[in-house]
């Protein structure tokens, strides 16, 4: 062969996996490939062999890791001691009835309302236990029905107050009342002669039980009347208890969206625990919850 003929030959051994590249497109480009390295192609087959297990254990993981609980004071129900630590009823209900129904275990993270709130939105939460409907709060995140409790809110007052009782809106004109920083006002006290006082601490209940002391509000707001009794037996004056004429308050699971929308069984699972065992009946007889 010429030293022409050696050369032209040449350029077509360099030219044929573009070739074949311009006429079968990636399946030209996989068969040079293949043909240039067997070894290679054994290489990338062990690599395989060796990632796809830890691939599936992370997986794994990801599906049982602990679920990132969020939760507000709500005294004695749920408290947040000074360390940070949450207890109370309705966490051992999730521990011995929600989380060995879902195959999950929940670490809990105590914080006030508005913090929560925000968690839970960005995704930092995965969960609260005890959150009241709002038609804005349910574009953001996915209520579980049925309620898991049914609260009916109460005014906690000094004896020698004017309240003895409420019947109507123009019965509060002119008080102040103390609450809990981006909780939601019930309808009744929503009124530009009532001054809603807030706090966003995370002990909110006793925070405003000693303004009620100091004189600094006419009355404290309480979703209920047994975290109402809990903190007036610890005061150190004479109280009165005032049920307000409003709708008893449903409160519920609440899962960020992405959770919720993304695992229809765990829904579904909390949701027939709830329906089988209802907190309520573990806590107290529901009329001490609703009020008498």
């Amino acid at each position: 062969m010429s030293g022409a003929q050696e050369a032209e030959a040449r350029r077509e051994r360099i030219a044929r996996p573009f070739a074949l590249c311009h006429a079968d497109g990636y399946q030209g480009i996989g068969s040079a490939l293949m043909g240039i390295s067997r070894s290679g192609m054994r290489l990338v087959l062990l690599l395989s062999a060796l990632l796809l297990p830890l691939m599936t254990i992370s997986q794994a993981v990801a599906i049982n890791a602990p679920l990132r609980g969020c939760v507000f004071q709500l005294a004695p129900l749920v408290t947040i001691d000074q360390q940070g630590k949450v207890s109370g009823p309705v966490i051992d209900y999730f521990r011995r009835h929600i989380e060995p129904a879902i195959g999950r275990t929940i670490e809990w993270q105590g914080l006030n309302v508005a913090r929560l709130l925000s968690n839970l939105e960005s995704g930092e939460c995965d969960l609260t236990p005890l959150l009241s409907y709002s038609p804005e709060r349910a574009r953001h995140f996915r209520y579980i029905d049925p309620h898991l409790l049914l609260l009916r809110p109460v005014l906690v007052v000094l004896v020698p107050s004017r309240l003895h009782s409420v019947e109507r809106q123009e019965d509060l004109f002119g008080t102040t009342i103390g609450w809990s920083s981006q909780a939601i006002v019930p309808p009744l006290l929503q009124h530009p002669q009532i001054h809603i006082d807030t706090l966003s601490q995370l002990s909110w209940e006793h925070g405003n039980m000693q303004k009620l002391l100091r004189g600094r509000i006419d009355a404290a707001l309480f979703s209920n009347d047994i975290s109402a009794n809990h903190f007036r037996a610890k005061l150190p004056a004479a109280t009165r208890l005032i049920y307000l004429p409003v709708t008893p308050l449903q409160v519920h699971i609440v899962l960020n969206k992405s959770l919720g929308d993304g695992n229809p069984e765990l829904v579904q699972h909390m949701r027939q625990m709830v329906e089988r065992v209802p907190l309520a009946s573990l806590v107290e007889p529901t009329p001490r919850l609703w009020g008498r």
